[in-house]
């Protein structure tokens, strides 16, 4: 008997992108809820919002460009602005704000010039409060949930996770 082998070219297979775009579009029943502030330095406007953040009572927090961050009511009306110095004994020069938080107690937290500042809402000063791991720079944070602080600080070759307690002492 003889055996006979059939051998076929594989078609090549290609690949073809999707038509639609990765990215989704919001439904036709999609509503804009609050629109507010604009293109501006002035009080209510943004030079290019860097971060956002919301306190217990729906005030929303927003950090441009213009080292500062403006408080907004939970409507978008204009409250208070805080200027985040360019300058501190912290650091030589700030050119942004890298984040924003609000904890529990309505506080501002800014991460700015490689320090976390904490500013109480009953000032626009300076805060007396200042987390810092010199000569590292912090480069990130977070908010714990039991009122503590996560903070993350490098220094061109290792990075360091710092934990703090709610009392402000270091956890080991």
């Amino acid at each position: 008997k003889k055996t006979t082998a059939t051998y076929s070219t594989p078609t090549p297979v290609r690949y073809t992108p999707p038509t639609k775009s990765p990215v989704t579009t919001p439904p036709a029943t999609y509503e804009n809820l609050l629109d507010f502030g604009g293109k501006g330095t002035g009080n209510g406007l943004f030079q290019d919002a860097t971060s956002v953040a919301v306190d217990s009572k729906g005030r929303i927090y927003v950090a441009d460009e213009t080292l500062r961050v403006q408080q907004f009511s939970e409507k978008g009306e204009f409250l208070k602005v805080w200027q985040i110095p360019a300058t501190t004994k912290y650091y030589k020069k700030a050119r942004t704000i890298q984040k924003i938080a609000v904890d529990k107690k309505d506080r501002l937290y800014v991460l700015v010039g490689g320090v976390v500042q904490m500013w109480e809402q009953n000032t626009i000063e300076l805060p007396e409060m200042t987390y810092h791991a010199a000569p590292d720079f912090m480069v990130d944070f977070a908010l714990r949930a039991d009122g503590g602080l996560l903070m993350v600080s490098e220094n061109g070759e290792n990075e360091t996770f710092i934990f703090l307690a709610a009392n402000g002492k270091v956890i080991v």
